[in-house]
């Protein structure tokens, strides 16, 4: 018994600090959002913007998707198979 209410003490220990870190957080973004609107400027955007795969991830995306297809066509012969450098 008394290891379950420790077990529940510490539950609400940690699902305390997690939610003081989630307010503490929307309160600076929206600090920094309402700082950019009084100075008439843009806030941003809220997440950063992805940039795009190198092209050497785009080749071997290509690459791993040849092999899968070819994973895909297997019929136990050579039939349908793409060769993958």
């Amino acid at each position: 018994m008394e290891v379950m209410m420790l077990a529940m003490m510490a539950i609400v220990i940690v699902a305390g600090i997690a939610a003081a870190g989630c307010a503490a957080m929307c309160y600076r973004a929206g600090l920094r959002d309402g700082l950019a609107v009084s100075r008439n400027t843009d806030p941003g955007p809220v997440l950063p913007e992805r940039k795009p795969n190198p092209p050497e991830e785009a080749e071997q995306d290509k690459r791993i998707d040849a092999i899968l297809a070819n994973v895909e066509a297997y019929d136990g012969t050579s039939n349908g198979q793409e060769e993958v450098k």
